[in-house]
């Protein structure tokens, strides 16, 4: 009976605390996700996107904070750069690395996603039609990199190149990893 008076009497007291936990559970948790929290191994610091530079034939390092950064962007032997998927079976060395697919945007869906991208990053209210919808579904292209037949990024022809590239067994019966650029 006595607890139920102290309940009664102060409601507010008890409603405080509980929510005071809470918010210290909370804070908690977003602590331990931002600092590790457990001593082990934190994940890679990923740089950018690799882009495979059609003048060259190499992976450039391309920063993907940049929103002028949409493929194809001129690459350092002033031709084309795209964006590459790259894999490897061990680590991501520029000796055991190979490119999956390079993708980019048709000349029509490339400005239409650098338009949007500028008036987005001025505040500007974007209603989107079907007409971007439509061109930024047909626009989207991948590649293999040997054949540069350039194909929907939905289409079956799109699927098998990444069928390809996934069906790829490493010595051992592994599968490929992704590799990305990151700071050791």
């Amino acid at each position: 009976m006595a607890i139920k008076v102290f309940k009664n009497r102060n409601t507010r007291m008890i409603v405080g605390i509980a929510a005071g936990v809470i918010c210290v559970a909370c804070l908690l948790n977003i602590v331990l996700t931002l600092f590790g929290g457990g001593g082990g191994e934190k994940p890679p610091l990923i740089l950018g996107s690799y882009y495979y530079d059609t003048g060259t034939k190499k992976l450039i390092v391309v920063d993907g904070m940049n929103p002028e950064n949409i493929p194809p962007i001129k690459g350092l032997g002033g031709k084309d750069a795209f964006r590459a998927h790259v894999f490897a079976c061990g680590q991501c060395t520029e000796q055991e690395m190979i490119v999956g697919w390079i993708e980019g945007y048709t000349p029509e869906a490339r400005e239409l996603k650098l338009d949007f991208d500028r008036r987005s990053k001025a505040g500007e209210k974007i209603l989107l039609d079907k007409n971007y919808y439509e061109t930024m579904e047909r626009g989207l292209v991948i590649s293999d990199v040997k054949e540069k037949n350039w194909v929907p990024f939905g289409s079956a022809a799109a699927d098998a190149i990444r069928e390809k590239i996934g069906n790829k067994k490493c010595p051992g019966g592994t599968k490929l990893k992704t590799c990305h650029p990151t700071a050791d």
